[in-house]
């Protein structure tokens, strides 16, 4: 039978161990929200890249496509885009899933959808170039395929 581990943990250690988790959470916050800011823009940039007529779009289109909806899609797919378009998917990948949400000090999530990075915000930039359901026949039914 296992002895009975002595602990010699403070309250003390547990609070700087708690301070440390909330400290990188709060690191963690900033960092992301920094990745959203430069997100935007990029989305904004991509959006233009897909009202084109090259090879490109079709593959902004793909790559975004299976973040929206998870249909698999070569990540190789980036080695043929120009430079820039590169940075701007790679921004866009590193943001997309923020939620940001807060939490008062009883608990309570605040919702600040303004500054989530998600399904609505990409929708919303397609649907403003006028390229939504262009963006949507990227789907293929595997049933089908």
């Amino acid at each position: 039978m296992n002895e009975p581990i002595e602990d010699d943990i403070t309250e003390e250690d547990v609070k700087d161990a708690f301070r440390e988790v909330i400290d990188l959470e709060r690191k963690r916050r900033k960092e992301q929200k920094e990745a959203v800011e430069l997100a935007r823009p990029a989305l904004d940039r991509l959006c233009e890249v897909m009202m084109g007529c090259s090879s490109q779009c079709y593959k902004v289109r793909a790559l975004l496509y299976s973040i929206w909806n998870g249909q698999q899609t070569h990540l190789n797919e980036l080695l043929a885009v120009d430079w820039e378009i590169k940075k701007d998917l790679c921004a866009v990948f590193l943001a997309f899933g923020f939620d940001d949400t807060e939490f008062n000090a009883e608990g309570a999530p605040i919702r600040n959808k303004d500054g989530d990075f998600y399904y609505d915000t990409m929708k919303d930039a397609i649907t403003q170039v006028g390229r939504w359901e262009w963006f949507c026949e990227a789907h293929v039914d595997p049933d089908k395929s």
